[in-house]
């Protein structure tokens, strides 16, 4: 276990050091090695995210925080300004940001990922802002209700503080229904990688799941948990500890595609057949 966590800081501790170098490809390339072999890092996770961050590419920083944030807190502003070394160029990351998000009002990525941000910096009413955004444009969004409700409670007329900032409006589309239903992904579920791993899914009717995944030529790994399904967001939650989060699309009545939230945009995923 000490072996692990050794590696898991040395890795990290090397990420950081090319993060604050602004060498983001080789500081994420370090990153998602360690993710590979400590999925269930949450460290290792918000610093994709940042990283992601860093590169502009908002939805992937986006989908890998709201993962984070759905299982435990997000850094504060001193283990934030850490990360760099010269708080002059996160605060041009961060104008970039901004000026994103207000060019793309609709798009709930971003906005959840700015709301983040000022959450980190200690700015909790204009983060309760964007959040109350990001429900309006996706209200099954359960992280980012919960997240408002948190910040609101702690604002002084936080009915005010919940108004969000210009130039948003109150003509923002609802989200998509939900495409899968619980009931949909009752049952076995299979699904194999170009390397021959093969992965087997199995959803009971008790918001239980069991995952089994076999290497080739290597013994089978297994864990169990509860499962939910949140508007195509799906949490694995393991009996151990540890949170798997995924986004599902549906090719046919016995396929789906599981995709795990901030996987690299090359990572196509995993098909699972009935």
């Amino acid at each position: 276990m000490n072996g692990n966590s050794n590696l898991v800081e040395q890795i990290f501790s090397d990420a950081v050091a090319a993060f604050k170098r602004n060498d983001y490809d080789f500081a994420l390339a370090l990153t998602n090695q360690g993710i590979g072999q400590f999925p269930d890092d949450a460290v290792l996770h918000e610093l994709r995210a940042l990283i992601y961050f860093a590169q502009e590419d908002y939805q992937g920083a986006a989908g890998t925080i709201h993962s984070v944030l759905a299982v435990g807190p997000g850094w504060d502003w001193t283990t934030l300004v850490g990360m760099y070394s010269d708080v002059a160029v996160y605060t041009a990351q961060l104008r970039a940001l901004e000026l994103h998000v207000r060019s793309n009002p609709q798009d709930a990525g971003p906005q959840f990922l700015l709301a983040y941000q000022y959450m980190s910096c200690g700015h909790a009413e204009s983060a309760a802002r964007y959040l109350t955004n990001v429900v309006r444009l996706v209200p099954t969004d359960r992280v980012a209700i919960d997240l408002m409700q948190m910040l609101n409670s702690t604002i002084p007329n936080a009915s005010n503080a919940a108004t969000p900032p210009e130039p948003f409006g109150n003509n923002v589309p609802r989200s998509n229904p939900s495409t899968f239903r619980s009931e949909t992904l009752l049952g076995t579920w299979t699904a194999s990688r170009n390397d021959n791993s093969k992965f087997v899914l199995t959803f009971a009717n008790d918001s239980h799941f069991s995952w089994r995944f076999t290497p080739q030529g290597q013994d089978t790994q297994s864990f169990e948990g509860t499962y939910r399904l949140e508007n195509d967001v799906l949490s694995l939650n393991r009996n151990e500890g540890g949170t798997l989060v995924a986004s599902l699309s549906q090719g046919s009545a016995k396929q789906f595609n599981f995709r795990l939230m901030g996987a690299p945009k090359d990572d196509q995923g995993l098909t699972f057949e009935k």
